[in-house]
């Protein structure tokens, strides 16, 4: 049930018994008791309040209409033409209300002779009607939850409203609550943005790492496989090395053989002829080699030229030797360098050096002192000069040349590595 509200039935009542009065005095304002006397003014007074309780039922219903119908025509209005409702409404609220006062004056007036609307009542009295009417109408379109007729459940609306009102706050609050959030969405989406970015960078180093990694690996297989097959070649020197060893051990087991107190004279002595005179006894004939190896020990001196590495051996004759071959010879323990090009074998030394004219040292040079019959087997087929050339020492090797010859020094020395054998190209020989 609706709730019915006392408090403004009383206002509601006070105001039209006191704009009835107000109506009913009109211009006489300052003399109203005239008014009042008359015999007809109760009469009017009621009339009058009983068409202004009328009017404020027809302005409650134009309330209605406007601001609570569901009417489809008061919707289109609503929604197309909002800013002319206030003058649609106090259009509709004053238009009857004042026609009907009007029409009825003028019936009253007629029956008075010299009274009319336009000359009389427009003149004294309307706008004592109209204008509080205008006020009330636009009182009515400010608030019109104050009308004092309401229609149709109009207290359940304006609780409804009043609850939308709330819910609406409540989604505002939601609103201002979900576009922070969106923010901080935005934020962590940017954030991630950078991230997928900084990931692709990274990616992108990744890959080119593993390009490099993948080159690095291709190149460390091909070392690996050049390094193998050095290796097998060491290994089947060293089984070449060890044949020979244990060749060399057979002879020394052997009491036959004359040459046991020679390798104990090296051995025990560190005796260099000794140990030339032992080799001899194996090497039986001073035999030139034939094939394409040359075992150590027939080596005389190994020099460098025209970036080649060349040897000199026993017999006189000069070979070219491969670049590999010859850094193995040069990196041997019985290899000494006497000067920039040429390493002089020291089997086949003395530990004294000789002085020779033919220097370009001023008459200091000196060379290496070469055992006699080496040399005469040289000299059969090489120019002395040359030879001399060869076998210069120069003064940053001197001391190193006698460094050699120091008996800790020797006891370094394995006379196995005389043995190593290395190849030769067969095709370069050359006897000047």
């Amino acid at each position: 049930m609706r709730k019915i509200n006392v408090s403004k039935i009383k206002r509601y009542g006070l105001g039209i018994v006191l704009y009835a009065i107000w109506i009913n005095i009109g211009s006489a304002i300052d003399h109203p008791m005239e008014r009042l006397q008359r015999p007809n003014t109760l009469f009017f007074m009621l009339a009058t309040m009983v068409l202004l309780l009328l009017y404020v039922y027809y302005m409650a219903r134009i309330v209605h209409l406007i601001f609570y119908s569901r009417s489809s025509v008061f919707a289109v209005f609503n929604q197309r033409l909002l800013r002319y409702r206030r003058l649609f409404f106090l259009s509709l609220a004053l238009a009857a209300p004042t026609a009907t006062q009007l029409l009825l004056l003028s019936a009253i007036l007629s029956q008075h002779k010299g009274y009319g609307i336009f000359n009389t009542y427009f003149e004294r009295d309307f706008w004592v009607f109209f204008v509080p009417m205008l006020l009330y109408g636009i009182y009515l379109y400010r608030h019109p939850q104050k009308a004092l007729f309401t229609f149709k459940r109009v207290d359940q609306l304006e609780e409804c409203k009043d609850r939308l009102e709330v819910h609406n706050a409540l989604l505002m609050q939601r609103k201002l609550e979900l576009r922070q959030e969106n923010e901080l969405l935005m934020m962590d989406m940017e954030q991630v943005r950078s991230a997928i970015r900084n990931l692709e960078q990274r990616q992108d180093e990744l890959l080119v790492q593993r390009e490099s990694l993948l080159t690095a690996n291709t190149k460390l297989r091909r070392q690996e496989k050049l390094l193998q097959e050095q290796m097998n070649q060491l290994l089947d020197l060293q089984q070449d090395l060890a044949e020979e060893i244990s060749l060399l051990h057979e002879r020394m087991n052997n009491p036959a053989l004359p040459d046991r107190k020679l390798l104990a004279a090296w051995l025990d002595q560190r005796s260099m002829p000794a140990l030339l005179a032992y080799i001899r006894e194996l090497d039986v004939g001073w035999t030139r080699a034939d094939n394409c190896e040359l075992p150590l020990h027939r080596l005389v001196c190994c020099y460098r030229k025209n970036r080649c590495f060349f040897i000199c051996n026993i017999h006189g004759e000069k070979q070219m030797v491969p670049d590999r071959e010859g850094q193995i010879l040069t990196a041997s323990d019985w290899m000494l360098k006497v000067n920039s090009s040429t390493y002089v074998n020291m089997l086949f030394c003395d530990n004294q050096l000789l002085k020779y004219k033919g220097s370009s040292d001023s008459g200091r040079g000196r060379m290496v002192r070469l055992n006699a019959a080496v040399r005469t087997s040289i000299e059969a087929v090489m120019p002395v000069a040359e030879l001399n050339k060869l076998l210069e020492v120069s003064r940053r090797s001197r001391e190193k040349f006698y460094s050699f010859w120091e008996h800790r020094n020797l006891l370094k020395l394995d006379e196995s590595g005389l043995f190593l054998k290395f190849r030769i190209d067969e095709g370069e020989k050359s006897s000047s």
